[in-house]
């Protein structure tokens, strides 16, 4: 683990952090909190890669003391995705796998929210979304997850969206999702989409790719007053596992992911992209920005106090086939 100081002349610098944890550590997620610290979900050291775990417990990391407490264990043992924190100081846990069948679809798990004030976890509301489609059963194929202005929680994900309410500890239905698919209909999920929550309480949601769709460009807004999702055209070019950041303008960072080429209908992919956009709510355009120094995807991007965006690591591909391997590097975005 590294910790990043920006530096007060903006020469910043990276610096190793090492720390005992008490069980030996295999990270699944890390989710920011309060104060700079963060909330990992680990399971031990030997767990099998690539299946459920026999257990998952929270360490926080508090980064300017050096220190990691251990935490309670979830309810269900899970492969948990990100959490989101709440305004009421809880972080949720929504769209793990307790369940990954050689053939079949996958099963979510219950939800979960952690109290950081008890340092345990415990099951909220189900998920609306019920029964089983090809890929998933117990909820929605979850694309992306965004905290609203109000507190509550956008689930975006297919064949249903969802709202997470704090104050209720439940789960509703809201609007579908518009993005459809090259040969028709809509998908059955979108994998490694963005969901940036805008200055105006909307929530930005771009890219991501289906197996038999191929990538998206394809971008669309969802409004909370109205629980309903809208096309508003397409990125530059089509991506997953990209990354948006919202800058302090007000418009948003698009960085990277996985590309493609097309003639028609028929895409091929073509490796990791540099080329990185930016959208503006105001026009609801996409326009590019230029190119990083590396192709990255998977890689994280974040807003600095000084405005600036640090990029850092992931990985590439140079096609089919053709793996560049993971970095080391980071990359610093300073808008004009």
């Amino acid at each position: 683990m590294e910790l990043y100081d920006p530096g007060v002349s903006g020469g910043g610098a990276f610096t190793r952090v090492n720390f005992d944890s008490p069980m030996g550590l295999k990270l699944l997620s890390a989710t920011p909190i309060d104060g700079g610290r963060v909330l990992l979900a680990a399971a031990s050291a030997d767990s099998p890669s690539n299946q459920v775990p026999s257990s998952v417990f929270a360490i926080v990391f508090d980064p300017a003391r050096g220190t990691a407490a251990l935490g309670g264990s979830m309810v269900e043992p899970q492969l948990p995705r990100s959490g989101t924190l709440l305004r009421n100081g809880k972080v949720l846990f929504a769209g793990g796998i307790v369940e990954l069948p050689m053939d079949g679809a996958i099963r979510l798990a219950i939800p979960e929210l952690y109290d950081l004030a008890t340092g345990t976890f415990s099951f909220t509301g189900s998920l609306a979304t019920t029964g089983c489609t090809f890929y998933v059963c117990g909820g929605p194929d979850i694309s992306a997850v965004a905290l609203l202005s109000d507190g509550k929680v956008l689930i975006a994900g297919e064949p249903n969206s969802e709202i997470y309410d704090p104050a209720s500890a439940t789960f509703a239905l809201t609007g579908r999702m518009v993005t459809p698919c090259v040969l028709g209909g809509t998908p059955q999920y979108i994998a490694g989409r963005t969901a940036t929550l805008l200055s105006n309480g909307k929530v930005l949601l771009t890219g991501g790719a289906h197996e038999d769709c191929g990538r998206f460009a394809d971008a669309e807004l969802y409004d909370p007053q109205t629980g309903t999702f809208t096309a508003i055209g397409s990125m530059t070019r089509a991506r997953d596992n990209h990354r948006a950041t919202l800058l302090s303008d007000g418009t948003v960072l698009i960085t990277g992911g996985e590309t493609q080429e097309c003639v028609g209908n028929w895409c091929v992919f073509s490796g990791t992209t540099t080329i990185a956009e930016v959208y503006d709510p105001s026009t609801n355009r996409f326009a590019p920005i230029g190119t990083m120094t590396d192709p990255r995807a998977g890689h994280t991007s974040t807003l600095l106090q000084n405005g600036a965006v640090l990029i850092t690591g992931g990985y590439c591909y140079g096609g089919i086939g053709s793996y560049c391997g993971a970095f080391a590097s980071a990359e610093i975005y300073t808008p004009q």
